[in-house]
């Protein structure tokens, strides 16, 4: 009896490997909601964001379309006020210091030939005065798009002091750029403003979210501290098909 177990073909475990990175890289970017709070729309709590950026007629600034986007397509009865995403220094109003739109045809955000150069905006809810507010930017590069390594986002706090609680980048699990940022502020029914900028142009975003929450009490800030490699969920996959297929072996 042969007791070596099933003989491993290089050559197939390679191909599998390569099949479930194409597969991992068309599908949708995986998503993280906070684990300090529950995802929604009330009273403190909004959530909203973009996944298919407004784009009509012919391109209108330079090869694409201006990004001015005040209706996000994520979220369900957004309690925020005031959600708008846009570039350069005031969108329709005042594209500069941007010469090109940054919405593609698919409608995803990329930023050409220009820097990234753009503004993420809102009135976070409050069900009253005081206490603190988090708010939690994420967003995600098209398929094929680099871990976008060089974006920095500043919270505008001209008006109130906001803290910087982590900034997490990576790709996710499967191999999207990837963004977690988390800020805090003590302050109630707070309008932020988020300024995203790059060092290199040619920055593809599949989708921008925003999550926010309201506490009477203290600071709340979200448990998530890493987000898992693309090397090693392919690995966690390939060894875990192995295993079965041992198991199977030895069972006839």
């Amino acid at each position: 009896m042969d007791n070596r177990g099933p003989t491993v073909n290089p050559a197939a475990t390679a191909a599998l490997g390569i099949a479930l990175l194409a597969q991992s890289a068309l599908a949708a970017p995986t998503t993280y909601a906070p684990d300090a709070w529950t995802r929604g729309n009330d009273a403190d709590t909004s959530y909203f964001g973009w996944d298919a950026l407004e784009i009509a007629g012919p391109p209108n600034y330079g090869f694409q379309w201006l990004l001015d986007d005040a209706t996000p397509d994520l979220g369900s009865g957004v309690t925020a006020a005031g959600t708008r995403l846009f570039q350069g220094n005031d969108g329709a109003g005042d594209p500069s210091p941007t010469t090109q739109g940054h919405v593609s045809s698919s409608g995803n955000y990329y930023s050409f030939f220009d820097t990234s150069h753009d503004t993420i905006m809102a009135t976070a809810p409050a069900s009253g005065a005081g206490g603190y507010t988090t708010v939690v930017l994420q967003l995600h590069s098209t398929a094929g798009g680099d871990s976008l390594g060089d974006l920095q986002f500043a919270m505008d706090d001209s008006v109130v002091p906001w803290t910087l609680e982590k900034h997490l980048n990576n790709s996710d699990g499967h191999g999207l750029g990837f963004h977690w940022v988390e800020w805090t502020v003590p302050s109630a029914n707070v309008t932020f403003r988020v300024h995203m900028t790059s060092f290199a142009p040619h920055r593809p975003i599949d989708s921008f979210e925003v999550d926010t929450f309201w506490s009477a009490d203290s600071p709340v800030v979200n448990a998530i501290a890493s987000v898992p490699e693309p090397a090693t969920w392919l690995l966690a996959v390939v060894g875990l098909g192995a295993r079965l297929a041992w198991r199977r072996a030895n069972a006839r």
